[in-house]
C-alpha cells in the first residue's frame, strides 16, 4: 500500500508541475502491474490527469477499462469510480440520457453497503475531478 500511495503522490506532483507526460507514463506503468482496488485507485488518478489536460474521453475509457478488467465486490471505491464514469459519460457524449438514473442506482447500491459513514458518502458523491477552468476551458474529447 505504501508504494501505491507514493506512486499516486508522485503522479499528482508531476501533474501539478505540468509534467503530464511523466505523470501519465508513471501511472500507466503502475496500472500494468496492479490488480483490484489498487488498479482502480491508479486508474482514478490517471483519469484525473487526463481530465486536467482536457482528455475527457481518454479519462472515461481509462476508468471503464479498469473497472471491467477485474471483478470486484461493491465497495466505496468501486462505486465512486462508477459515479465518476457517469459524470465523464455526460461530458463526453453531451447527453444526460440515462446518467441520472444510473447515478441514482449507484447511490442506492452504496446505501446498501454496511457501515456507511458521512465521510464515505462525501467520498462517493464528490469525485476528484480538477477544475477545468484552472487550466483553460478547452475540452478535448478525443
Amino acid at each position: 500500500m505504501f508504494l501505491l500511495d507514493e506512486l499516486i503522490a508522485d503522479g499528482r506532483r508531476l501533474s501539478d508541475l505540468g509534467q503530464y507526460d511523466a505523470a501519465t507514463s508513471k501511472l500507466r506503468d503502475g496500472l500494468e502491474s496492479t490488480i483490484g482496488l489498487d488498479k482502480l485507485r491508479l486508474a482514478a488518478e490517471l483519469s484525473c490527469v487526463y481530465v486536467t489536460q482536457g482528455y475527457w474521453k481518454r479519462a472515461l475509457e481509462t476508468l471503464e477499462n479498469a473497472l471491467e478488467s477485474d471483478s470486484m465486490d461493491p465497495c466505496a471505491w468501486v462505486l465512486r469510480v462508477k459515479m465518476e464514469i457517469c459524470l465523464l459519460r455526460v461530458v463526453v457524449t453531451a447527453s444526460f440520457a440515462g446518467a441520472l438514473k444510473q447515478a441514482a442506482g449507484i447511490w442506492q447500491e452504496f446505501l446498501g453497503l454496511d457501515c456507511v459513514s458521512e465521510q464515505d458518502q462525501l467520498f462517493v458523491c464528490a469525485p476528484r475531478m480538477p477544475n477545468p477552468t484552472k487550466f483553460g476551458s478547452s475540452l478535448n474529447l478525443h
